[in-house]
């Protein structure tokens, strides 16, 4: 994928053992136009340049909440899905991660220890624990991404023409966060 197009894909967070779960929510957001920056496709050449680019990028983030991601994010040491959760949270900040929940055991959030817990356990979720739940709730995240999709476009917008076709005028700051309400 191009990163070039800021704002307008989603960035796909996971664990190797999930990969065939998110290759089907891949394929489903993708059956629905949107976006996505999946690792399979997507990472070319350094794994943490491309990643970090691609985060960068995306106009949101979808961290995919499995036993093994909490783990693999809590564990000591450099591991992939620990770095792609900081550098979103730092970066993205926790209002534009979007939650989605792979496992049926994740589903209590009060049991998402460490980095996890601390950064998303007070996030809404959307439960993909299931083929089922994946499309019936896919229709809902794909509203969700269009939300924020269109969001960062407008925010796009209204940067470069405050800064470059607007000098003189005095334009109130952007609002940048975006949070899910139920």
């Amino acid at each position: 994928m191009d990163v070039a197009a800021a704002g307008e894909y989603a960035f796909l967070s996971h664990d190797h053992k999930s990969k065939p779960k998110v290759k089907l929510l891949a394929t489903l957001l993708a059956l629905a136009g949107v976006r996505v920056w999946y690792d399979t496709r997507d990472m070319k050449g350094d794994a943490v340049t491309s990643m970090t680019s691609g985060i960068d990028a995306a106009a949101v983030v979808i961290a995919c909440i499995t036993s093994s991601y909490i783990r693999k994010c809590n564990k000591q040491g450099n591991d992939n899905c620990k770095l792609e959760l900081v550098y979103a949270y730092n970066r993205k900040q926790a209002s534009n991660i979007l939650v989605v929940v792979l496992d049926k055991e994740c589903m209590d959030t009060s049991k998402w220890g460490g980095k996890v817990g601390a950064f998303l356990s007070s996030h809404f979720y959307y439960d993909m624990s299931t083929p089922t739940n994946m499309i019936m709730n896919g229709k809902k995240l794909v509203a969700e991404l269009r939300s924020v999709t269109n969001k960062a476009k407008a925010d796009n917008l209204d940067h470069n023409v405050s800064a470059s076709s607007c000098p003189p005028c005095s334009l109130p700051p952007i609002d940048r966060r975006h949070t899910v309400t139920t």
